[in-house]
């Protein structure tokens, strides 16, 4: 099976605090992996390692069986709302559609027809179309979310990292979302860094859980142990409305 990502031994330190601690992960082509771990566990830099913004002291990336400095395709990205600017006056429509622009493109490219199609497709299917000419500096922290993860998708990336894209949504949005998401697993390789664990059992293949270092990595049963070392104490993790549990039942009522 084709692996679309590889990390072999990646070490992440900020001048001298250890982000990430020789992680070894991989994910095959069309997987659905999501990543869970406590605040500063590193999850969010993994993306940022992912993508080249972070350079590991150690370790290897590959994706799609090349260096990910040496890899060109578009890589989709949704970053976390708090980190994403939107004071620049610019609307909806050329958020998404700025998703269409190529690396070591010319300047001042126009878009083409195809451009607008695939934009407004993916407009329609995030249901925010009606939003195309409004300003993103007036947009809800939901509506945002939205907004990025269609520029994410704009590129039409074999890969797809998500970082928290639904924090900001209601229930029936984040439903929708995950819904998409689920079609475009289809042909689309989803990294998913998220809180929220319902989503676990419903629509991801795999989990892994970091916590500085990857503590599992595998199917979305996982153990108590497991999550005890990950986030330091038990957590019981229920996928509410769905007859399935992310954890098998353990005695005793600890909490954090």
């Amino acid at each position: 099976m084709t692996q679309a990502l590889e990390l072999k031994n990646v070490t992440v330190k900020y001048n001298r605090t250890c982000a990430l601690s020789a992680v070894n992960l991989s994910a095959a082509e069309n997987d659905f992996l999501a990543v869970i771990g406590p605040n500063g566990g590193g999850k969010s830099t993994l993306l940022k390692t992912i993508l080249g913004i972070v350079t590991p002291v150690q370790g290897e990336i590959k994706i799609f069986g090349k260096n990910n400095s040496q890899y060109k395709e578009p890589i989709g990205y949704v970053p976390q709302f708090s980190s994403f600017r939107r004071a620049f006056p610019i609307t909806v429509e050329d958020v998404v559609l700025s998703g269409r622009l190529k690396g070591g493109g010319r300047p001042f490219r126009r878009y083409e027809k195809n451009d607008y199609r695939i934009s407004g497709d993916i407009m329609d299917k995030l249901q925010i179309t009606q939003l195309r000419r409004k300003p993103v500096v007036r947009l809800s922290g939901g509506q945002l979310q939205k907004v990025l993860l269609a520029r994410a998708l704009a590129a039409e990336p074999r890969l797809l990292l998500l970082d928290e894209p639904t924090a900001s949504l209601d229930s029936e949005a984040k439903n929708r979302i995950y819904e998409i998401l689920k079609q475009i697993n289809q042909h689309t390789t989803i990294i998913l860094v998220t809180h929220d664990l319902a989503a676990i059992s419903s629509y991801i293949k795999n989990i892994a859980c970091l916590n500085k270092k990857l503590y599992y990595h595998g199917e979305p049963e996982i153990s108590e142990d497991i999550i005890h070392k990950t986030f330091g104490c038990p957590v019981d993790l229920i996928a509410h409305g769905v007859p399935h549990r992310v954890l098998r039942s353990h005695g005793g009522d600890a909490t954090c």
